[in-house]
């Protein structure tokens, strides 16, 4: 799945742009973000409870080790296994896909609305486990919070098999950083 985040209602959305693309294997999670700063690689066994983010950014290449705890930490923003999503009547059509809305209620007030589609379900939950209670996958989402709205949105999908490889974690030529120092540095 390839996807594009964009920052609306903020005058430095153009410069805030980021892509990305995801792959999904069983329990296995890849996702490789992309901005003009670098690129952030997130690798994530969900049987294993390993993992790792691998950040490029110009010379600089640092390796984030993660395990369920660390895992559930990073996504923090989205923590709450047990969201409420509620249906809403929107609709939306998305690579032909027919896709109906839903929104939850974060504990920090921002608003979560998701498009999701009933015609393909995910095999193993577990990788996004925010979406669980879905009866399908989400090809959109837009966070609104603090007035600002950041908007995921799949522009390409496809189905072609995933090597196991691609999901290997490599710390080579990566300068290995604790997960909750690298906390701090935010």
């Amino acid at each position: 799945m390839q996807f594009t985040i964009r920052a609306k209602g903020d005058s430095i959305a153009q410069e805030t742009d980021v892509k990305g693309f995801c792959f999904i294997k069983g329990a296995h999670y890849y996702s490789k973000l992309t901005n003009q700063l670098g690129t952030a690689t997130t690798v994530f066994d969900a049987r294993e409870g390993i993992g790792a983010v691998h950040y490029e950014y110009g010379s600089q290449r640092i390796m984030v080790s993660l395990d369920r705890e660390k895992w559930q930490d990073k996504n923090a923003t989205l923590k709450p296994r047990n969201l409420h999503f509620e249906n809403l009547q929107d609709t939306l059509h998305i690579l032909g896909f027919h896709c109906v809305s839903a929104k939850a209620l974060l504990p920090d007030s921002s608003i979560l609305k998701i498009f999701y589609t009933e015609e393909i379900v995910p095999e193993n939950t577990d990788v996004e486990w925010q979406f669980s209670q879905i009866r399908g996958l989400v090809l959109a989402v837009e966070l609104i919070t603090n007035g600002r709205i950041l908007e995921l949105k799949t522009d390409q999908m496809s189905f072609d098999p995933v090597p196991i490889q691609k999901f290997d974690i490599s710390g080579i030529g990566y300068r290995t950083l604790d997960y909750w120092e690298s906390k701090k540095l935010k």
